[in-house]
Protein backbone atom coordinates (compact mmCIF):
# COMPACT_ATOMS: atom_id res chain seq x y z
CA UNK A 1 0.00 0.00 0.00
CA UNK A 2 2.83 2.50 1.11
CA UNK A 3 4.60 1.26 -2.38
CA UNK A 4 2.21 2.27 -4.52
CA UNK A 5 1.56 5.74 -2.74
CA UNK A 6 4.77 6.68 -2.98
CA UNK A 7 5.06 4.69 -6.61
CA UNK A 8 2.23 7.31 -7.56
CA UNK A 9 3.79 10.39 -5.81
CA UNK A 10 7.17 10.03 -7.55
CA UNK A 11 4.95 9.48 -10.87
CA UNK A 12 3.09 12.75 -10.56
CA UNK A 13 6.13 14.98 -10.05
CA UNK A 14 8.54 12.91 -12.27
CA UNK A 15 7.33 14.83 -15.60
CA UNK A 16 8.81 16.28 -18.20
CA UNK A 17 9.93 19.72 -18.52
CA UNK A 18 7.08 21.13 -20.40
CA UNK A 19 4.24 20.04 -18.23
CA UNK A 20 6.40 21.23 -15.29
CA UNK A 21 6.49 24.67 -17.00
CA UNK A 22 2.84 24.85 -18.02
CA UNK A 23 1.90 23.68 -14.28
CA UNK A 24 3.97 26.56 -12.90
CA UNK A 25 2.55 29.33 -15.00
CA UNK A 26 -1.12 28.18 -14.81
CA UNK A 27 -0.56 27.91 -10.81
CA UNK A 28 1.43 31.46 -10.90
CA UNK A 29 -1.77 32.78 -13.36
CA UNK A 30 -3.97 31.42 -10.06
CA UNK A 31 -1.98 32.63 -7.59
CA UNK A 32 -2.25 36.21 -9.11
CA UNK A 33 -6.49 35.57 -9.18
CA UNK A 34 -6.47 34.83 -5.55
CA UNK A 35 -3.91 37.21 -4.13
CA UNK A 36 -6.43 39.88 -6.35
CA UNK A 37 -9.99 38.50 -5.64
CA UNK A 38 -9.28 38.27 -1.80
CA UNK A 39 -6.23 41.21 -0.66
CA UNK A 40 -4.10 38.54 1.04
CA UNK A 41 -0.62 37.31 -0.15
CA UNK A 42 -0.76 35.01 2.64
CA UNK A 43 -3.60 33.35 1.72
CA UNK A 44 -2.24 33.19 -2.28
CA UNK A 45 0.74 31.67 -0.78
CA UNK A 46 -1.23 29.04 1.25
CA UNK A 47 -2.85 28.04 -1.91
CA UNK A 48 0.41 27.66 -4.10
CA UNK A 49 1.52 24.14 -3.36
CA UNK A 50 -2.02 22.91 -3.67
CA UNK A 51 -2.94 23.86 -6.83
CA UNK A 52 0.41 23.31 -8.12
CA UNK A 53 0.57 19.53 -7.07
CA UNK A 54 -3.07 19.75 -8.46
CA UNK A 55 -2.03 20.79 -12.28
CA UNK A 56 0.71 17.84 -12.31
CA UNK A 57 -2.15 15.47 -10.14
CA UNK A 58 -4.44 16.52 -13.28
CA UNK A 59 -1.84 15.67 -15.74
CA UNK A 60 -1.04 12.22 -14.28
CA UNK A 61 -4.29 11.39 -13.10
CA UNK A 62 -6.09 12.36 -16.73
CA UNK A 63 -3.37 10.47 -18.38
CA UNK A 64 -3.91 7.12 -16.54
CA UNK A 65 -7.51 6.84 -16.49
CA UNK A 66 -7.15 7.91 -20.60
CA UNK A 67 -9.68 10.93 -20.98
CA UNK A 68 -8.31 13.18 -23.72
CA UNK A 69 -10.03 16.60 -24.12
CA UNK A 70 -7.73 17.53 -27.40
CA UNK A 71 -6.01 15.87 -30.37
CA UNK A 72 -2.91 17.85 -29.49
CA UNK A 73 -0.74 16.54 -27.31
CA UNK A 74 -0.07 19.86 -25.89
CA UNK A 75 -3.57 20.85 -25.70
CA UNK A 76 -4.15 18.32 -23.40
CA UNK A 77 -1.78 18.66 -21.16
CA UNK A 78 -3.02 22.49 -20.89
CA UNK A 79 -6.69 21.25 -20.72
CA UNK A 80 -5.80 18.71 -17.93
CA UNK A 81 -3.67 20.82 -15.84
CA UNK A 82 -6.12 23.42 -15.32
CA UNK A 83 -9.06 20.51 -14.58
CA UNK A 84 -6.18 19.16 -11.71
CA UNK A 85 -5.93 22.77 -10.58
CA UNK A 86 -9.46 23.64 -10.42
CA UNK A 87 -10.32 19.95 -8.55
CA UNK A 88 -7.23 21.05 -6.29
CA UNK A 89 -8.55 24.81 -5.79
CA UNK A 90 -12.03 23.18 -5.30
CA UNK A 91 -10.48 21.04 -2.31
CA UNK A 92 -8.22 23.64 -0.49
CA UNK A 93 -11.72 25.91 -0.42
CA UNK A 94 -13.80 22.65 1.58
CA UNK A 95 -10.82 22.26 3.60
CA UNK A 96 -10.39 26.36 5.00
CA UNK A 97 -14.41 25.83 5.34
CA UNK A 98 -14.46 23.00 7.63
CA UNK A 99 -11.44 24.28 9.47
CA UNK A 100 -13.85 27.70 9.76
CA UNK A 101 -16.77 25.66 10.71
CA UNK A 102 -14.76 23.54 13.59
CA UNK A 103 -12.99 27.01 14.78
CA UNK A 104 -16.57 28.27 15.29
CA UNK A 105 -17.61 25.71 17.01
CA UNK A 106 -16.41 26.52 20.06
CA UNK A 107 -17.18 30.43 20.02
CA UNK A 108 -20.83 31.52 21.85
CA UNK A 109 -23.21 32.82 19.62
CA UNK A 110 -25.28 35.94 20.42
CA UNK A 111 -28.85 36.27 20.15
CA UNK A 112 -28.73 37.28 16.38
CA UNK A 113 -27.04 34.03 15.65
CA UNK A 114 -23.75 35.46 14.76
CA UNK A 115 -20.47 34.02 16.03
CA UNK A 116 -18.95 36.29 18.84
CA UNK A 117 -15.12 36.99 18.61
CA UNK A 118 -13.46 35.77 21.94
CA UNK A 119 -11.27 39.01 23.41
Amino acid sequence: MIDSVAETFHAIVSVKTQVAVIALVLTGFAVLFIKNATDSTGFAALFVPAIGFGCLAGVYGMKMVGITLSTSRNANIIASAGVGMVIAFLLMVVVIRVFGAVRDISRPIDLAGRVQELD
